[in-house]
């Protein structure tokens, strides 16, 4: 009775030390489940990667999905801080830092440029009478861009937003 009690509790301790002694899974892959919800920017504009999901792919076969918002306490990290402002097209880099997998998100950034001109409000003078000299005072112009913005120019900061007059005033 007593050595089938121990052989009870040798078993026991074995079956447990096993236990104990298995290792964890390890990250083997790192892939984008759901891309920023924006990837495309103006230049200016500042990186926002919120929306972004990762899978992270273990050697045992399971699987667990990472919100942006989680990254740091899962040991993901990402190339291009969160916030930088953009000048350029960019791949942001994203590693599991421990096991140093990694994948890459293409950002792209688009330069803005003026799209239109139209005038808001004409010249004060806009008859004339040959010989008379041109001028445009209270001229105001909108330029249109690209990023779906606008902007009112009056004739006194043409020079500033590099527009020229042909004839000059």
């Amino acid at each position: 009775m007593k050595k089938t009690l121990l052989f009870t509790l040798l078993a026991i301790f074995a079956f447990n030390c096993k236990k104990d002694n298995a290792k964890p899974a390890q990250v083997s892959n790192i892939i984008i489940k759901t891309a920023p919800t924006k990837v495309d920017y103006f230049n200016g504009d500042a990186l926002d990667l919120s929306g972004l999901v990762v899978t992270l792919e273990f050697n045992n076969g399971s699987s667990t999905n990472v919100n942006f918002s989680d990254f740091e306490a899962k040991g993901i990290s990402t190339s291009i801080a969160n916030g930088t402002v953009l000048t350029a097209p960019v791949s942001v880099n994203i590693t599991h830092t421990e096991s140093n997998n990694a994948t890459s998100q293409l950002i792209g950034v688009t330069d803005i440029e003026v799209t239109s001109i139209s005038v808001k409000t004409p010249p004060a003078k806009i008859n004339y009478v040959a010989g008379e000299i041109l001028d445009l005072s209270g001229l105001i112009i909108v330029l249109s861009r690209n990023n779906n913005t606008s902007e009112e120019v009056p004739l006194s900061a043409f020079a500033n937003q590099g527009i020229n007059l042909t004839p000059i005033n």
